[in-house]
């Protein structure tokens, strides 16, 4: 019953309140990357952790897309997610996202500082800026169809080519070495928010 034993529930308190470091990462067309996650077509990522837990959150390229006005509506505890489908929301000025879960779980945890503190998101996507950690039901099949290493920069490059072309070769959005837009949403003008979230956010 290692659920249950001082030392698992020790842990479980450890990883509500610890940022997680992140080891190397990248930048891909402006896109940073960290290294060792498995990252999801919905731009959500998912990390394999401690107990065979998996912690979940939202991509580079995803939070900068959405940009910083926003606020978000988590699932509660005990709450099932599927791969694929829409797992938490995301709100700005009166339009709402709904982004696709990369795993399969049960959720264990939610990030309640990333309610209080959205800003978060954009500060430290893939430390601080989690959503939340699940019991994962499927993760070996799940884990195969996700994003890693090189597969991950070949998406988010491809990912990068389909922002270009729909910004018109807009230079702001075309970043090789440095950092892309902050803020995608509000760079486009005739763009609306539900194409950019059916284009690549696939809901």
């Amino acid at each position: 019953e290692c659920g249950k034993c001082s030392f698992d529930q020790m842990m479980q308190e450890r990883m509500q309140a610890e940022v997680l470091p992140i080891g190397d990462r990248s930048v891909v067309g402006g896109f940073h990357l960290a290294e060792g996650i498995y990252y999801h077509e919905g731009h959500t990522w998912a990390r394999p952790e401690h107990g065979g837990r998996v912690r979940v959150g939202l991509d580079d390229f995803g939070q900068k897309l959405l940009g910083k006005s926003v606020r978000f509506e988590l699932p509660n505890i005990g709450h099932e997610v599927k791969q694929g489908e829409p797992g938490f929301a995301v709100r700005r000025n009166g339009e709402m996202a709904r982004v696709l879960s990369p795993v399969d779980g049960i959720i264990s945890h939610v990030n309640e500082e990333l309610i209080r503190h959205p800003e978060l998101l954009h500060e430290s996507p893939y430390e601080k800026g989690w959503f939340f950690i699940v019991e994962p039901t499927k993760l070996r099949g799940n884990l195969k169809a996700l994003y890693y290493g090189e597969e991950a920069h070949h998406f988010i490059q491809e990912e990068r080519e389909k922002l270009l072309a729909m910004a018109d070769g807009d230079p702001r959005f075309a970043a090789d070495g440095g950092d892309s837009v902050e803020d995608i949403f509000s760079e486009f003008k005739d763009a609306g928010w539900s194409q950019l979230v059916k284009g690549f956010l696939r809901t």
